[in-house]
């Protein structure tokens, strides 16, 4: 009997985490609407968290019990989860503590399975929010700047939030389908994404879509483009650190009396004067510092806070998490491409340099409730089988 629960008890312990992951992902995303504005709701929303928390260390703890992390996998994980504790303290931000808490519990959960749950949960949400905009269950705020542009948020705090959640749900959808990917499919896509940049006006995400629809487009039609793995390997390996350096290194060094860099910032709409305002005020730390971010939406709160806020993720990460942190980062998304380089896994090369490209400019690189893709233990540390002939 005893034998039979313990055999039952393995078998359906994913299910703690599929449960806890869909849960929060829904519960960041409603918070991040002007759901998360109503003070009636603020209870519920934290009582889903505090769940969601429970559900996810239980299962590690059931799959520590089955001997299901190796020795060395422990170990790293303790000494992570110990770096990240005191990173949470410097920081006051317990955020990346948490993700890393849920990308353990998803260390035999395949990528494509949470990718596939998180698009699910993402087209709903929007549905859901957007509806209850329209119909005035929740402000839909309207953003004026300057004489001529109006931007409509759709039910999120800031007008930026539904176009690059958009944004990731065109990477998530690729990923998925891969060159089975629709001609119709693409067609809806990019349709809804040039509607979404007409309501909003978010510039970035709209052309990287835009750009990244195309290139999927190519890649479907074309299947030599699909097979040169050297390409795609050598550009998710050096994507990261190359656009992070270029990006930390305009940002630190800005200078409003060079002509080429005033450029660069009006192009950008500003993102280089406001990363170096930001260094300026707060330095570089080797193991982070607690920053308060004032963004667009503050505009709405009432308080006459200066506007300060890094869209550069990279940026962001080494000013508000340190040095080390940002480093870390980086090594690791260099092994993950070496990891998919190895498989020949095109399309989530294409990805991993896509949202090294995105990250360049906005701020939700490991932001999970915008990208799934931090999911991706399971992808480090299991070896998968490939159809493909690897090419040195």
């Amino acid at each position: 009997m005893f034998q039979k629960y313990n055999i039952l008890l393995r078998d359906k312990k994913k299910y703690l985490f599929w449960l806890a992951y869909i849960m929060y992902l829904a519960e960041l995303i409603l918070f991040a609407s002007m759901f998360g504005e109503i003070s009636s709701l603020k209870l519920g929303f934290a009582l889903v968290r505090n769940i969601c928390y429970g559900l996810v260390c239980l299962k590690i703890l059931i799959d520590f019990c089955y001997g299901e992390f190796g020795k060395r996998e422990i170990i790293l994980n303790i000494v992570v989860t110990m770096y990240l504790i005191i990173l949470a303290k410097m920081t006051g931000n317990k955020s990346m503590l948490i993700y890393w808490v849920f990308i353990v519990a998803a260390h035999d959960m395949e990528l494509k399975k949470i990718v596939k749950a998180a698009i699910g949960v993402h087209l709903l949400c929007m549905i859901f929010i957007i509806g209850s905009s329209v119909f005035g269950l929740i402000e839909d705020r309207i953003y004026k700047e300057g004489a001529d542009r109006v931007r409509s948020s759709l039910g999120y705090q800031y007008t930026t939030d539904v176009s690059n959640y958009f944004f990731h749900i065109i990477l998530m959808f690729i990923y998925l389908k891969e060159e089975k990917i629709s001609w119709e499919s693409i067609g809806v896509l990019a349709l809804a994404n040039l509607l979404l940049f007409k309501i909003t006006d978010t510039k970035s995400s709209f052309i990287l879509g835009c750009l990244v629809l195309g290139a999927a487009l190519l890649l479907k039609s074309f299947r030599t483009l699909r097979k040169n793995y050297r390409f795609y390997r050598l550009g998710a390996i050096l994507s990261m650190p190359i656009l992070s350096g270029i990006m930390i290194y305009l940002s630190l060094s800005y200078r409003s009396q060079v002509n080429w860099m005033t450029k660069i910032n009006s192009i950008i709409n500003g993102r280089l004067v406001l990363a170096y305002n930001a260094y300026k005020t707060y330095g570089l730390q080797l193991f982070g510092q607690r920053i308060q971010w004032i963004g667009g939406s503050n505009s709405f709160s009432g308080t006459q806070e200066v506007y300060n806020y890094v869209d550069s993720s990279y940026v962001q990460i080494i000013l508000n998490y340190g040095v080390i942190f940002f480093l870390l980062i980086c090594f690791l998304f260099i092994l993950l491409a070496i990891k998919a380089g190895k498989r020949n896994d095109v399309y989530f090369m294409f990805i991993l340099v896509v949202v090294a490209l995105h990250s360049a400019f906005d701020p939700q690189l490991l932001w999970m409730a915008f990208n799934p893709f931090v999911m991706c233990y399971f992808y480090m540390n299991k070896n998968v089988e490939t159809d493909h002939k690897i090419v040195f």
